[in-house]
């Protein structure tokens, strides 16, 4: 089974990690030349999108029928033209298995492994504060001025998981202290 995600789906959820009951939808996309263009029914797809995609974690089934029954429509929708404008984006195979291995791992589980490895459970990470609001809105800034919006992101994860969330240590990996 192929899937498919919104892109940037973060921008539209308001709550994390749980099924929310309601998305937020910017009045921006009345100037987005791109989205005007589009025809009626693909615009309200693309609301539909963004509902269906937050209730399952962004792993969207890439088959029409499908989003057509889950979305209530009369008719088979057409995904193309969210595809080419980029709202749309297959999840790779890999990315998905990785996903789903971690789904299906409990927190007893991962208790257990680490009890074997000698480590502790980590801690939750503490709510940010405006600092790292504030450097976390530096790091997306320089990504976006060096890589095109979906690449920005794919690096803005990355970057995330691989210094653990440390926006001192991202920023000075990416020589953005002094930017």
């Amino acid at each position: 089974m192929r899937y498919i995600q919104v892109v940037n789906l973060e921008r539209y959820q308001h709550y994390k990690n749980r099924n929310p009951p309601w998305v937020k939808w910017y009045t921006h996309c009345l100037d987005d030349s791109e989205f005007a263009e589009l025809d009626d029914a693909t615009k309200w797809l693309a609301v539909g999108l963004v509902m269906l995609a937050s209730r399952c974690s962004n792993r969207i089934k890439s088959d029409s029928k499908w989003i057509q029954n889950r979305l209530g429509m009369h008719s088979e929708p057409n995904l193309k033209a969210l595809r080419r404008m980029g709202f749309l984006a297959s999840i790779p195979r890999a990315k998905r298995l990785l996903r789903d291995r971690d789904r299906e791992e409990t927190e007893t589980e991962t208790e257990n492994v680490l009890a074997k490895e000698g480590k502790e459970k980590p801690q939750r990470k503490p709510t940010p504060t405006p600092d790292d609001t504030s450097r976390s809105m530096k790091i997306r800034r320089i990504l976006t001025q060096r890589y095109p919006e979906s690449r920005a992101n794919e690096e803005w994860t990355r970057l995330m998981h691989q210094y653990g969330g440390n926006t001192d240590v991202i920023l000075s990996a990416i020589g953005g202290l002094d930017a």
